[in-house]
């Protein structure tokens, strides 16, 4: 059997998907190939580096500026960290605002994991989420200062959001009524890279590569993990527990994202970067991969056919392709 080695999402894609019309495909001289070598590395390039050259953070001061005259300059930003997407990278990178000499933010996050290998599962969602807001009510809401950013930091069962939407309308209320403001903010990374990356976690979840997608041949059961679609609608807690169709659940992820997100973006770390320092007034700090898995996974053609047929009728590829139309112009050159 021939084997194709990549380290490219896009080249996975060329080779098994062929027109997929999501996404712009072309084809390869290795189309071959019946399985293949996939390494699960996020795509974070340029020496695992987020750059920003001088002409860009010139870039940034400007814009910051416009944006201070007319909005806040104090604040509290969420990063809700969906697995798998670089938020590791993100999450650290907003961990170098905490020293006085770059920013003097204060940092809160509180998550648990669902699953210990040692100790199998425990579900507590529900507790975890009540910790995390009350930790937010707490310690990160009140008593804002001028010219104060504070960094918050949801991730595994931090925020359901799906039914703790008021809390987000509370959140707020309250910010805005000490004149600052609260930027909450999300990246999402294509689905098929994204569902083929958490394979990682299959050994620590004593799993294996036939087993871990089981649960996306039902509309109801949780599973192992969690799609882009269902963690951000249900985090780890319960996976669609009104079965609704996903054209519903795409709906509902789309009106979350419009009511309440500020910063959406798509894979584009350099983008979220320049975007919060423009928000913040922060100086520039280099953004460096972190958390990166470089063991390759193997998968058959059938296997990633099958994986990309589960997220589709998940509703994981009409929610990407959503979020990119809505929020970065997607296919807006066709007049879609």
């Amino acid at each position: 059997m021939a084997y194709f080695g990549t380290r490219s999402i896009v080249n996975l894609m060329t080779i098994f998907l062929f027109a997929l019309a999501s996404y712009q495909i072309g084809l390869s001289s290795h189309c071959a190939s019946s399985s293949l070598n996939y390494s699960s590395t996020h795509h974070i390039d340029d020496n695992d580096e987020v750059k920003i050259s001088s002409q860009q953070q010139k870039s940034i001061a400007t814009s910051r500026a416009s944006v201070q005259e007319s909005q806040p300059t104090c604040g509290v930003l969420l990063f809700y960290h969906i697995p798998s997407t670089g938020g590791s990278t993100i999450n650290t990178w907003l961990g170098k605002y905490t020293p006085e000499k770059f920013g003097n933010s204060t940092y809160y996050t509180y998550w648990m994991p669902d699953f210990r290998k040692q100790k199998g599962w425990h579900d507590r969602h529900d507790k975890s989420e009540q910790r995390f807001i009350s930790g937010m009510d707490r310690k990160v809401i009140p008593e804002l200062q001028p010219y104060e950013w504070r960094i918050s930091h949801a991730h595994i069962n931090s925020l359901h959001l799906n039914t703790s939407e008021d809390v987000l309308y509370r959140w707020r209320s309250s910010i805005e009524s000490q004149g600052c403001r609260l930027f909450n903010t999300i990246v999402f990374r294509d689905p098929l890279s994204h569902t083929l990356s958490l394979y990682k976690a299959a050994d620590r979840k004593n799993s294996t590569q036939s087993e871990w997608a089981k649960h996306l041949h039902s509309a109801t059961d949780r599973g192992m993990w969690s799609t882009q679609l269902d963690f951000f609608l249900y985090n780890r807690g319960r996976r669609n527990p009104y079965n609704l169709p996903k054209e519903e659940k795409v709906k509902r992820a789309m009106e979350l994202l419009e009511r309440h997100f500020d910063l959406v973006v798509v894979s584009n770390h350099e983008y979220y970067m320049k975007r919060v320092l423009e928000v913040t007034g922060w100086n520039y700090q280099k953004m460096r991969s972190r958390n990166v898995y470089h063991i390759e996974n193997v998968f058959s053609k059938r296997e990633v056919e099958d994986l990309m047929k589960s997220i589709r009728e998940n509703g994981d590829v009409d929610f990407i392709d959503a979020v990119k139309m809505k929020f970065e112009g997607y296919l807006s050159q066709y007049g879609v």
